[in-house]
């Protein structure tokens, strides 16, 4: 209350190796927050996790998002992931939303789909699917990315609309849907902004460029097909 905040450490320090309570921890965790020093505040808070005392979602989360913070991603995905599993955090869409996000940061990538297809569920707006479409362009799932992408634009709501039309042309162009890629990425050039629209429109001269190369491959293809001939079959 006098706002000694260096006594009150000291005490609740003194406290906890006489009583140990749940309570004086707790307050150790503020007490280093309200002093700005987040390392020990981290390390106070986990050490509440791992005495079994953390029972209530805004913790489970503020530890793990905390420790992602520090450069530990996978712990604090684990830490979340226990939460979600005692239901002391909800699994609505933020909390599944921040779960992925924790997994992607901890490039555990194929444990991110289940809850990045969980929240692409909940989510009234594209922005699940979007991520959800993220996922699996970089794990290579460019059939599964496209899907993703064009039901996060058919919902709407997007929190950048031209991005995401840009990834589905990405998408599209790894399967080599040249019309549709092309058609993705003038989407995302009026959809965005000056600078995303340039993106755009060097994008849409990468898919002609592609499209072109591959076009050039398939009549060598034929060509060398025509030009040479089998062998007869031994007798």
């Amino acid at each position: 209350t006098l706002e000694d905040f260096e006594s009150a450490l000291d005490l609740t320090k003194t406290m906890i190796v006489k009583f140990d309570n749940k309570t004086d921890w707790q307050n150790l965790s503020a007490i280093y927050a309200t002093l700005e020093n987040e390392q020990r505040r981290v390390q106070a808070l986990n050490l509440y996790y791992l005495k079994g005392f953390m029972d209530d979602d805004t913790r489970f989360l503020n530890l793990g998002q905390s420790l992602a913070g520090m450069d530990v991603p996978f712990s604090g995905a684990k830490i979340i992931r226990e939460g979600l599993e005692k239901d002391v955090i909800e699994g609505d869409v933020d909390n599944m939303i921040t779960f992925t996000q924790m997994l992607l940061i901890a490039n555990e990538l194929e444990d991110a789909v289940e809850p990045a297809t969980t929240a692409a569920d909940l989510d009234e707006t594209g922005n699940a699917s979007d991520t959800l479409g993220y996922l699996h362009y970089v794990m290579n799932n460019h059939e599964q990315a496209a899907e993703a992408f064009q039901e996060a634009l058919d919902k709407g709501g997007l929190k950048d609309e031209s991005d995401t039309y840009l990834f589905l042309a990405r998408a599209l162009l790894e399967l080599k849907k040249f019309d549709e890629a092309r058609d993705a990425a003038s989407s995302a050039s009026e959809a965005g902004d000056e600078r995303s629209s340039k993106t755009a429109q060097d994008f849409i001269k990468l898919i002609d460029s592609r499209r072109s190369y591959y076009a050039t491959i398939a009549a060598r293809k034929e060509d060398a097909i025509d030009y040479y001939q089998p062998y007869p079959p031994i007798q």
